[in-house]
């Protein structure tokens, strides 16, 4: 009988500590997912130089964004800084790589911008200018 108890607590331990290692794995990823995302995010004006292309394509494919909806994108990378309408396609604009003076966007320099189209609420294209 007491053999049978000592089964029955280490079974309920060897559940509990993999319930627990699952959680402790997800908080990593997300924890992994907002550190990515707040480089994007906190470079807001594309002042501090951490927004860059390749950061937006590597998100791209880290989160699977490719096709994704217009909430789920937003979600990671954040309030654009412009929204732009051509007909049916809805563009989402954040700034790059910007030259800013006192935090705020030098107008006579020359201003990069990454675009994300999206068609029928999904993100059918993307694009990225310097001009």
């Amino acid at each position: 009988m007491e053999q049978r108890k000592q089964i029955r607590l280490l079974q309920f331990i060897l559940f509990f500590s993999i319930i627990l290692q699952n959680c402790e794995t997800k908080e990593k990823k997300e924890t992994k997912k907002l550190e990515i995302n707040q480089n994007w995010i906190s470079d807001s004006l594309g002042c501090l130089n951490k927004r860059n292309e390749n950061l937006a394509k590597k998100m791209i494919l880290k989160y699977k964004l490719e096709r994704s909806s217009k909430e789920k994108f937003i979600n990671f990378f954040g309030k654009p800084n412009d929204v732009e309408k051509d007909g049916n396609v809805l563009i989402l604009v954040y700034y790059l790589q910007t030259i800013c003076n006192n935090s705020a966007i030098n107008d006579s320099s020359d201003k990069c911008y990454a675009r994300f189209y999206f068609g029928k609420n999904r993100l059918i294209n993307q694009d990225y200018i310097c001009e």
